[in-house]
């Protein structure tokens, strides 16, 4: 069924108010606002700024990653990018591990998201778990999708 027009708008404005609402969204929108709270306390070294760039892309890739996983109507979609997420995640756990070994980063707020990301964890194996595998679509790569 196609939406035109108003309808249309209408359907994605409910779509997007359904995604925004769930507490997944919610969470990786709290770790993304924290990491970019925490660059903005770093210094201005080259060291710090390469630190900058990696967490905000990563804090902008677990949202961007979830969003479309969740959006998607495909298992095989959503999986591959709830994978994405999951090493977005790990990245910005390995960056502040890293950080902390340098001693460039502050311990409390390093900490603070890695709560944050503790409890994100909770609720994407939830989420993960609730994705229908009957709307496998063959796309050509022939993982093991359906184990």
């Amino acid at each position: 069924m196609k939406l035109a027009g108003k309808d249309a708008i209408r359907a994605i404005l409910s779509e997007d108010a359904r995604v925004q609402s769930l507490p997944i969204v919610q969470k990786a929108g709290l770790v993304s606002d924290l990491i970019i709270s925490f660059c903005e306390h770093l210094g201005e070294s080259d060291v710090e700024f390469e630190y900058k760039k990696i967490l905000l892309n990563a804090g902008f890739e677990i949202c961007n990653k979830l969003v479309i996983a969740e959006t998607s109507i495909y298992f095989n979609d959503k999986l591959e990018n709830a994978l994405l997420v999951k090493i977005a995640v790990k990245k910005v756990l390995h960056q502040l591990a890293g950080m902390q070994v340098l001693g460039i980063s502050d311990l409390e707020y390093s900490q603070l998201i890695e709560n944050e990301i503790e409890e994100f964890r909770s609720l994407y194996n939830i989420w993960v778990s609730a994705f229908d595998k009957s709307t496998t679509l063959s796309d050509g790569w022939n993982l093991p999708l359906n184990s």
